[in-house]
């Protein structure tokens, strides 16, 4: 499967270097934030259930794309969602085999990052009515569907 990665250029750089990279989520700009680091984790759990234990050293997946724009294609680093980078990036196109990619709908990741609540819904109807259920449940019971 081809997909590709948005990463700061000084890890293509190594790449080239090393013949390998990692990822290391204490260098996002994000990884103070709680909220973030347990989606990740959530994640991970995620991954192995379905693909499987990662290989020796590796803790966390790289986030790649496989359909941008309803596409399969690169991503454009000119387009909105990678301006607002602090850092020089590059865009890596990688060739994995389909059985160790988990695939995700970034709506359904924001809603996960934001501790919000994934439910079965297929139709706005439906949703509406999995979040009365949702709005109805204590909080302790809403944090446990949460998560």
């Amino acid at each position: 499967m081809r997909i590709w990665t948005v990463q700061p250029e000084e890890l293509y750089v190594q790449l080239k270097e090393q013949g390998v990279i990692h990822t290391n989520i204490e260098l996002s700009e994000y990884a103070d934030w709680d909220m973030f680091r347990s989606a990740y984790d959530w994640l991970v759990v995620q991954m192995v259930k379905r693909i499987g234990t990662p290989p020796s050293g590796v803790a966390y997946p790289f986030w790649a794309w496989h359909t941008m724009d309803w596409k399969h294609k690169k991503p454009d680093l000119r387009s909105m969602e990678f301006r607002g980078y602090s850092v020089p990036c590059v865009c890596l196109e990688l060739e994995i085999p389909d059985n160790q990619v988990l695939l995700n709908d970034e709506e359904n990741w924001n809603t996960i990052l934001n501790r919000g609540y994934l439910g079965d819904a297929t139709s706005d109807a439906e949703f509406d009515a999995e979040m009365a259920w949702f709005d109805t449940l204590p909080v302790e019971k809403q944090q446990l569907v949460q998560h």
